[in-house]
């Protein structure tokens, strides 16, 4: 396993962390945890099949994909944290 994908599931489960919590917090957004949920499992089949996938002159169109996934997983991590912490504030 390499770096880069030993990284990959981390920011996975920490998302998937994430979302789960918003789940089950009061005032959490089963909307959000699902797109948790739905974002990270993509992050992790593009990112495990993508050498097989479209192969030849048009595979940046699959690493580009995994690439924006990876963002999103990260954007929705913080938008979830961001929404679970004013929640437990306010």
């Amino acid at each position: 396993m390499t770096m880069h994908m030993l990284l990959g599931f981390l920011t996975v489960i920490g998302l998937w962390t994430v979302g789960i919590a918003q789940a089950l917090s009061t005032g959490g957004s089963w909307i959000l945890a699902a797109v948790a949920c739905i974002v990270g499992a993509l992050t992790i089949y593009i990112g495990m099949n993508q050498a097989a996938m479209l192969p030849g002159e048009h595979h940046w169109l699959v690493q580009l994909s995994h690439l924006l996934l990876g963002i999103l997983c990260i954007g929705v991590s913080h938008m979830a944290a961001a929404r679970h912490r004013r929640a437990a504030v306010g």
